[in-house]
């Protein structure tokens, strides 16, 4: 029902690398890129080319995460319920009904992925541990990813058996704490 960590993982490629080449190309064509890796590829020495180039990296890393945020943010709130990489791959992002999310919840875990990208991406990391597959932007705005052909009533069902799993847990450490006491 949930979709994993690589299905995830493909429809983010399927989705990043379109948006990584328009950057690129247009990094080169219009904010000398063509310029700034000729000069850290002359003269691997020159420690100003070398720092110019990171930074130009790091500019166009963060540049096509900020671009696919604002497309996932507004794709995802679509009825496709996803981007063209998450249809490829066949899974939609849901609500706790299984529902197409509203645009404010998507502006929450569009925004919330920054969190879940700090810190060496352990919030996306999440999701390969997680028992629901969900990284940190998607308990934060309590959105699922699920497979293209699961019903909302199964997301439904399937929330529910983990609240009741809980809230059972939570009266056995009662009861044990009880009988401690």
């Amino acid at each position: 029902m949930f979709a994993g960590f690589w299905r995830r993982l493909g429809a983010y490629v399927v989705d990043i690398l379109p948006i990584m080449a328009v950057v690129l190309l247009v990094a080169f064509l219009y904010f000398d890129g063509d310029k700034v890796y000729a000069a850290r590829f002359a003269d691997r020495t020159d420690t100003a080319a070398q720092v110019e180039y990171s930074l130009y990296r790091i500019t166009i890393r963060v540049l096509t995460f900020l671009i696919w945020i604002v497309y996932a943010l507004l794709a995802e709130a679509s009825p496709l319920q996803g981007t063209i990489g998450k249809w490829v791959f066949g899974i939609k992002v849901v609500d706790r009904n299984g529902e197409r999310i509203s645009f404010l919840r998507s502006i929450t875990r569009s925004s919330t992925k920054i969190l879940s990208y700090g810190g060496l991406c352990v919030g996306f990391i999440w999701i390969a541990l997680n028992h629901q597959k969900r990284g940190w932007h998607d308990i934060t705005a309590g959105t699922f990813v699920v497979h293209r052909e699961v019903q909302p009533i199964d997301v439904q069902m399937e929330c529910d058996a983990i609240e009741s799993d809980a809230e059972l847990t939570d009266e056995m450490e009662h009861v044990e704490d009880y009988t401690r006491g």
